[in-house]
């Protein structure tokens, strides 16, 4: 018999055909669902401490009804060779390879377990993957994986890159699986606007992930005073080495590379362990900073979702211009603390014992809990109240986003007595003819002259500056619904922006290494936290198939019956003044 003398090429793949031996399972017996041994310490058929056998993942990855609803956005192929792995494969391979964060560790486990994704693709979907060789080759593999990842998603033939559909078809799938918890929990009924429960809760942030390698170009001028490019960070001896992408300066991030692509993240949870949900991604482009990153996220998801999360958690990220911009195209509203105010010229500095008076303000939350900063206020006017006839007014101040009781009217450059906070007790979406959304805010506080008395305030759009910014001591960005200093209220609700630092946790574990992307260039990047998305809500959706089976039927079946391009909802009017299920 011919043997071959010469080495294969490298990146050789085993050679599989549509065509290629592939035989049919007659007796499905495969595990159920509820005997899997899902992660989490809460369950009689856990392994402790989250961990998970990788068969158990995989048979979860394909027995969603998330990766045929996602893969259902990517756009038919057209002509060409039929090819052994459908794309319903290819997406399975990619949210496999998160899992185990190597493409290299995934090429060896999944021929160990082939006859069961064999199994599970052709009793689960319809689809008769090769057998594997008689050397225990199998079709695919990360080489495999990487043609069909530019053919069909990053650089296809002549027509535009589906990539952006497929980053808003994640969101078009995420929301269903985030009402399905919210139904199974018992949260599908109305609420105040003002009174959100954890499945109204949106929470945002990002995190910096550097590129694969320190490989850079960079402009520099040589002795001759010409400007001229030189490769930075290759230990190349011979060749062109291989430079990745230019990165974003992100020194001032205290987690996370110091240099790379911001990576924005929003997601949402239910009451119980393993429903956290991600409801959309974005990376941004080299020097784009954060803010813009995070606008993008949000906007894509409310215009899918509507009033569905009324309420928004956000960190660092963030200015007054962006919380107004939201509430003016969306209807809802912002938690989270506001800025420190910068010292004045001559003024001292925050001392606890002026905490009294308006401008300074005793930190209730957080990490700096008790500490005291310089705050931001805005004179309200007064609200007036009646009493038996006699007439009289109460003086109020925005301090540090709540509304206060001072004993006396504002001045310019002074500073009032604060007697007392009002508490929100009721908030009201409307909308101006021009579209724009705007809250109708009421609060309430006691007289002391008997009773209580009450004060209703516009949160509308505010024009910015001529700098483009919208002032913090504007009444949009000074008056929360929720101020910090309604403490228990604020740690309910601002709390559960938690749920994001935990994803961002989880995230790290699905990269080889630490603080760095697995692929090069933005857009196989984005793809690869698509996957990693995907993933994460594949494992809420097999923890609510198994608590809440039915729940998870209904689920598939709306799944199933989504457009494979649908229309991006702008808003949901039926929801003015409640959060509807």
């Amino acid at each position: 018999m011919h043997r071959h003398s010469q080495r294969t090429a490298a990146g050789y793949q085993a050679q599989f055909t549509a065509n290629s031996l592939a035989t049919r399972f007659l007796i499905d017996d495969r595990p159920a669902l509820t005997d899997l041994p899902l992660a989490g310490p809460r369950r009689k058929k856990e392994g402790r401490g989250g961990a998970t056998a990788n068969l158990v993942v995989f048979r979860t990855i394909i027995r969603s009804p998330l990766l045929p609803a996602f893969t259902a956005a990517l756009p038919q192929a057209r002509g060409g060779r039929p090819t052994p792995l459908s794309d319903l494969y290819w997406v399975f391979y990619g949210c496999a390879m998160r899992e185990l964060a190597s493409n290299e560790l995934l090429d060896q486990e999944l021929p160990q377990v082939w006859t069961e994704i064999r199994k599970e693709f052709w009793f689960e979907h319809g689809i008769l993957l090769p057998d594997a060789s008689p050397s225990g080759k199998i079709a695919g593999g990360s080489y495999s994986y990487r043609k069909w990842r530019t053919r069909r998603i990053l650089a296809p033939e002549k027509k535009p890159s589906p990539l952006p559909d497929l980053v808003g078809r994640l969101t078009d799938i995420s929301i269903p699986l985030a009402l399905a918890v919210r139904t199974a929990e018992g949260g599908n009924v109305p609420r105040a606007l003002i009174d959100p429960a954890v499945w109204d809760i949106v929470a945002i942030d990002g995190t910096v992930l550097n590129a694969p390698s320190d490989v850079r170009e960079e402009e520099i001028v040589n002795d001759n005073g010409e400007v001229v490019l030189r490769v930075t960070g290759s230990r190349a001896k011979k060749g062109k080495p291989r430079v990745h992408h230019d990165v974003t300066d992100a020194s001032g991030k205290e987690h996370g590379a110091q240099k790379g692509l911001y990576n924005v993240v929003a997601t949402t949870k239910g009451l119980d362990t393993y429903t956290r949900v991600v409801l959309g991604l974005d990376i941004g482009y080299p020097r784009e900073g954060e803010d813009p990153v995070a606008m993008r996220v949000l906007r894509a998801l409310y215009r899918r979702a509507g009033h569905r999360f009324p309420v928004l958690t956000i960190d660092g990220i963030g200015k007054p211009g962006m919380y107004q911009d939201l509430m003016a195209e969306s209807g809802i509203y912002v938690v989270n603390s506001q800025n420190a105010r910068q010292r004045a010229k001559k003024e001292s500095e925050a001392d606890p014992a002026n905490s009294h008076l308006t401008g300074t303000t005793i930190r209730r939350y957080g990490v700096k809990k008790d500490q005291v900063k310089l705050s931001y206020d805005t004179p309200l006017g007064a609200a007036d109240h009646d009493i038996d006839g006699v007439a009289h007014q109460h003086h109020l101040m925005a301090d540090d986003g709540a509304v206060y009781e001072t004993d006396r009217p504002h001045t310019r450059g002074s500073r009032v007595r604060k007697l007392g906070m009002l508490e929100p007790s009721s908030v009201e979406r409307r909308r101006d003819s021009d579209g724009r959304y705007y809250l109708l805010l009421t609060l309430t506080r006691s007289c002391s002259h008997g009773g209580k008395f009450t004060t209703t305030l516009e949160l509308r759009w505010t024009k910015p500056g001529r700098d483009g910014r919208v002032q913090w001591r504007s009444m949009v960005a000074n008056v929360r619904v929720i101020p910090e200093a309604l403490v228990d209220k604020y740690a309910l609700t601002f709390g559960k922006r938690n749920q994001i630092e935990s994803f961002f946790f989880w995230l790290e574990k699905r990269f080889y290494v630490k603080d760095r992307h697995a692929s090069w260039g933005r857009e196989a990047q984005l793809l690869d936290l698509v996957f990693a998305a995907l993933l994460h809500n594949t494992e809420t959706w097999a923890h609510l198939a198994y608590r809440h089976p039915q729940a998870a039927a209904d689920l598939a079946r709306t799944l199933a019956q989504l457009p494979d391009h649908p229309v991006p909802q702008a808003d949901d009017t039926n929801l003015d003044s409640e959060v509807a299920a």
